[in-house]
Formats: C-alpha cells, sequence, structure tokens
C-alpha cells in the first residue's frame, strides 16, 4: 500500500480498494492462517468467560432493552471488551459455517486475539481527566523512540465513545452490495452491514488497542480502533437504543487521529497508573463458582458492587494526583504583569527532566505537564464537548 490518502483510522480508503490493506496487513504479521482460528478462538474462551460473567453482574447497566451507560467506569472494560471482541469473532464463525469468508477473516481474529491479550488502561472521562490526557501534545518522534509500553499489547479506554470532530472526520463511502458481502466478516458486522453504517454514520472512537515496536521499542505504526456507531432517530426496536461497537484496524502514519496514537502511548509509557483496590473481592472466581446462596449474598455487598466498578483491581487506571495543582486556574488576586493576555489553556505535555545528582550517570524522566488555564477561570471558556482533539 503505497502513498494512501489519509482516512481517521487510517484504514482503506474505500472497501473496493481495501485488498492492498488486507496485503500489508498479513505481510506485517497481523493476520493469523485460516488454520489458526480454530487454535485462537480456544485460547480467547477464559478471557470471554471472565468478561461475560462481569457483563452478567451489571445487567442493571449493561441489560438489553436499554441504552448503554456512559460515562463508563473501570469496571465496564470486561463488558466493553467482551462486546467488542465477540462482535468480531461472531461473523467469522458464523461465515465458516456457511462457507462465505470474506478476504481476510484474519483482520477480525487477529484484532480479537490482540483486544482479548492486552493490557487495559483507562482513563476517565467524567472529571476532565480524558480531555485533559488526550488533548495534549504528543511527543516528538525522537521521544516516541524512547518508549517502552511494557507489554506486547496495550488498549487504552477513553471512558466514554468520544466524538471524532467532522474535520478529521474522513470516512470510507458507503460500499456496493458486492463490496459489503466480501468485508462484512472481516470488520464484525453481525447481522448488520457494519461497512455500510460507517459510510454513512461515522463512528466514535471508545478506544485504541497499540502494540510495541520490534523489541519492545517504540509502537508499531499497525493500530486496532475501538469503535461505536451510534443509535439514530427512526432506527427499529431494539436498533433504536443499541449502540454497535466494533472494532477498525488501521495504521497510525494514515491515520487523521495519528496523533492521538503517540499520546495514548506516551501516557501509558510514562504516566502515573493504578489498579483500583480490589476490597478483598477480585479477581472474580471461575464461572461455576458463581453460584449458590453464599454467592449471591456476596454479590449484593455493597464492597461487592465498588469492587465491580473498580473493575476488580485489574485495569490500570491513570493518576493525576501530581498534576492536578496545575489544572486549576491561576490565583486572580496575584500581581498582575501589565500584559493583556486572552483567556485561553496551554495544552498537556511531556517533559523531559533530568534527575539524579549533577556529577552522576546523565538520566531523564519525562514528567506530563497538565493544561494551565491562563487568563481566566476554568469555565471561562467555551462549553466542552466529549470530543477527540485534532492533532498538533
Amino acid at each position: 500500500m503505497t502513498g494512501p490518502s489519509p482516512t481517521t483510522t487510517g484504514g482503506p480508503t474505500t472497501f473496493a480498494d481495501g485488498d492492498d490493506f488486507v496485503t500489508a496487513a498479513i505481510d506485517a504479521g497481523r493476520v493469523p492462517a485460516e488454520a489458526d482460528f480454530a487454535g485462537v478462538f480456544r485460547s480467547l474462551l477464559p478471557v470471554l468467560a471472565a468478561d461475560h460473567g462481569v457483563q452478567m453482574l451489571q445487567k442493571d447497566r449493561w441489560g438489553p432493552g436499554r441504552a448503554d451507560p456512559a460515562p463508563h467506569l473501570p469496571g465496564d472494560v470486561p463488558v466493553l471488551r467482551s462486546i467488542v471482541v465477540n462482535s468480531l469473532i461472531a461473523p467469522v464463525i458464523a461465515a465458516q459455517e456457511s462457507g462465505r469468508l470474506g478476504p481476510a477473516p484474519g483482520l477480525s481474529v487477529g484484532m480479537a486475539a490482540r483486544l482479548a491479550t492486552a493490557e487495559p488502561y483507562f482513563v476517565p472521562a467524567s472529571d476532565g481527566t480524558a480531555a485533559a490526557v488526550l488533548e495534549s501534545d504528543p511527543p516528538s518522534a525522537e521521544d516516541m523512540s524512547d518508549i517502552r509500553l511494557g507489554h506486547d499489547h496495550v488498549t487504552v479506554w477513553f471512558g466514554d465513545d468520544l466524538r471524532v470532530p467532522d474535520d478529521l472526520a474522513v470516512w470510507p463511502d458507503p460500499p456496493s452490495v458486492g463490496d459489503t458481502t466480501r468485508w462484512e466478516a472481516t470488520f464484525g458486522a453481525g447481522g448488520r452491514s457494519m461497512p455500510h453504517l460507517l459510510g454513512e454514520r461515522g463512528c466514535s472512537i471508545t478506544g485504541v488497542t497499540i502494540s510495541a515496536g520490534p523489541d519492545g521499542t517504540g509502537i508499531s505504526d499497525w493500530i486496532d480502533w475501538i469503535i461505536a456507531i451510534p443509535p439514530q432517530p427512526g432506527d427499529p426496536p431494539p436498533w433504536d437504543l443499541d449502540t454497535i461497537r466494533g472494532a477498525l484496524p488501521g495504521r497510525a502514519s494514515h491515520a487523521t487521529l495519528g496523533g492521538l496514537v503517540a499520546t495514548c502511548a506516551a501516557a501509558v509509557a510514562w504516566g502515573d497508573w493504578t489498579r483500583p483496590a480490589d476490597d478483598g473481592h477480585g479477581p472474580l472466581p471461575p464461572a461455576e463458582e458463581q453460584q449458590g446462596k453464599a454467592w449471591r449474598k456476596r454479590v449484593r455487598k455493597s464492597q461487592f458492587r465498588k469492587a465491580l466498578a473498580r473493575g476488580f483491581g485489574t485495569v490500570n487506571v491513570i493518576d493525576l494526583t501530581h498534576a492536578r495543582t496545575a489544572m486549576t486556574p491561576a490565583d486572580p488576586a496575584t500581581k498582575p504583569t501589565g500584559r493583556k493576555v486572552s483567556p485561553h489553556t496551554r495544552r498537556g505535555h511531556w517533559r523531559r527532566s533530568r534527575i539524579g545528582p549533577r556529577d552522576g550517570p546523565t538520566q531523564y524522566r519525562r514528567n506530563w505537564i497538565a493544561p494551565t488555564h491562563v487568563g481566566g477561570t476554568v469555565h471561562s471558556g467555551r462549553e466542552r464537548v466529549r470530543v477527540l482533539p485534532a492533532p498538533r
């Protein structure tokens, strides 16, 4: 694939010319062979079973016949992962049984395997954390080469379905009927045509799965976006409430949201993260133990419900404790400088700071510098909308 036009996710420009994209993905080792599908599916069973158990415990939030909750909690990550992984593999299994596999069903299988095994990181959206972090200036190319994710794959969940700004929304045109048939299983459409919906409606972004670069250094150009296609007025029940969730492969270098990938990778590598306390209730026991009177009594306890909302200590949540003071505006009572400054916000960014004694070995650490409000209060600007930031 040479010199493609950029798209929102860095995927194929059109579904009709997606074969070149598939070939590049195969060459990059992102697509397992069809002969290996059964082994991949078996490896996913423990994760799917555990995630399904969490989903069943959250029927009050994720039950059928109701809109998906917003914003999301750390404990929603297993539910979202379960929905997305199933949306990827179910159409492939159905296509195998019918003998109508698309050009590369391995795209979906590969995305499912990476998402199921990726270390989860969660950036809350309810308190402005997601906006502060995701709107940060991405690190330089030199700094990107120093990133170490610490895992083969990581998924950064944004805490909500974030809308793509109109100036960055470049979606493939809705495919023809023939192309829909070819790509339906590949992109996890389930019983509906995700390619058509994507071309007609676009989508919001819920997260991104990032892979480590060679030898764990830097990051791969190949990424998997976790997407959400919201319902539209006039959709028949139950689709009038159902948010369609899935994943799309792409390349950061060909994506209008490429800067966001670098920012997320930097946050994983250099940010402060904490696993929520499980309060002695996690991780969840095997499914066969989730029954009986003792189990039902345990589930009703408030501590258990709190642990459930926190993800049972399995989800990393960003910790901005040390940076929050910088996210508040300067004291208006401070001595004026005489300059007239329009109210604005300086974006967050990563600062490379030297640590250790001056006469010792040279060592550096990256610190996240939070956004700073200048010339006004936090609420003096425009009302903030949950939308992905434009790249810098």
